[in-house]
């Protein structure tokens, strides 16, 4: 298990992540090669399937043919969106699923009397610095008139800016934390960022930004203390 191993958390969650995505790509080859397809082709016809499947059912329960025809169309848009960003999505929604087995695995080793690896604190989290230059490159790329090279730019920057937001999410921690703040208004706190997109932007660019402003003064500390 990668918990044995030593790494820290951040290098558990790159490495859990990357094992499963592994995993999940030899089993869609799997079975793709029994129906003559590849893994994303197999997974984009599914999606189409069930996405056509809803809109037919909208349309035998008597919506109307000015809305079926409104449906088709947000159905089309919607596939040509997945489509650009969909190994993006993979990979963000295994990494969180990942992210989230280890935190709450921390509860079910103490219950069987596990040893469960000491991460450092997680309000004390940052992402690589080197990073920042891989949202550059992204963010320029995506101006070129090269369709391949956009589609990897906006794959590329989803997943960093996914990074960056656990960044940010790791300084609000460390400000609850710092003033004490309730678990009532904590679970506010959460409810929002999980249910207001714009505070999820918001996360993404204080993690960002935090590489130059330092806002919880971590590496001034270090530096004052070498």
């Amino acid at each position: 298990m990668l918990v044995d191993l030593g790494l820290t958390l951040g290098r558990t969650i790159l490495w859990g992540t990357g094992l499963m995505l592994l995993l999940g790509l030899v089993i869609l080859t799997g079975i793709g090669l029994t129906k003559n397809m590849g893994p994303i082709e197999l997974v984009m016809g599914y999606l189409q399937s069930n996405v056509k499947g809803t809109v037919d059912v909208y349309e035998h329960m008597g919506g109307g043919q000015e809305k079926a025809v409104q449906l088709r169309h947000f159905a089309k848009t919607f596939m040509e969106i997945i489509t650009r960003i969909y190994p993006s999505l993979v990979i963000v929604g295994t990494g969180f699923v990942v992210w989230l087995n280890v935190v709450l695995s921390r509860h079910v080793f103490r219950l069987g009397n596990l040893r469960y690896p000491q991460f450092a604190p997680t309000d004390g989290w940052w992402s690589p610095e080197y990073m920042v230059w891989g949202v550059i490159a992204a963010g320029f790329s995506l101006f070129l008139p090269v369709s391949g090279i956009r589609w990897a730019a906006i794959n590329a920057l989803i997943v960093l800016l996914s990074v960056y937001v656990f960044h940010g999410l790791s300084i609000v921690l460390f400000f609850l934390n710092k003033y004490r703040v309730p678990s009532w208004i904590r679970l506010g706190v959460y409810f929002l960022i999980l249910f207001q997109q714009i505070f999820l932007l918001l996360l993404a660019l204080a993690g960002l930004f935090d590489q130059w402003i330092d806002f919880r003064r971590i590496r001034h500390r270090k530096s004052s203390a070498a």
